[in-house]
């Protein structure tokens, strides 16, 4: 029983120190196990076990993105194109900064589906199978 609290309260240190970890390396998994000591696949694991454990992670993940996000926007304001450029293909989608028209579309399948593979004979003569 008291190897297994100890176990416990191992285990909620090596979750703290990961998390640190984590925080400082901007969420860069690789990094943050080597300086926490811990093996990736640990870390993993934690995951997929301890729901807070990975709420904590999932919010370490946001703080990075605000980190390269506001890395962007000074880019923005030193008006580099490329930044501006990609912050409108991102960001700016619903105002038609788009290079390629992305459709969405909804398709119920019918029913019956008939379909007729035609092949040509090296004449040019066409022959036509129910598949």
């Amino acid at each position: 029983m008291e190897g297994e609290l100890r176990e416990q309260k191992r285990t909620r240190l090596k979750k703290r120190a990961m998390l640190k970890a984590l925080s400082a390396s901007l969420g860069i998994v690789s990094i943050a196990a080597r300086n926490a000591k811990i093996n990736r696949q640990t870390h993993a694991d934690w995951l997929k076990a301890d729901a807070e454990y990975a709420c904590a992670v999932a919010a370490i993940d946001d703080i990075a993105l605000d980190y390269s996000e506001s890395k962007l926007f000074m880019l923005i304001k030193k008006e580099n194109p490329q930044a501006v450029f990609f912050h409108l293909k991102t960001k700016g989608k619903k105002r038609g900064y788009v290079e390629k028209q992305e459709l969405e579309h909804e398709f119920t399948s019918p029913q019956n589906i008939k379909v007729t593979i035609v092949r040509a004979d090296k004449e040019g003569k066409q022959d036509a199978k129910p598949a």
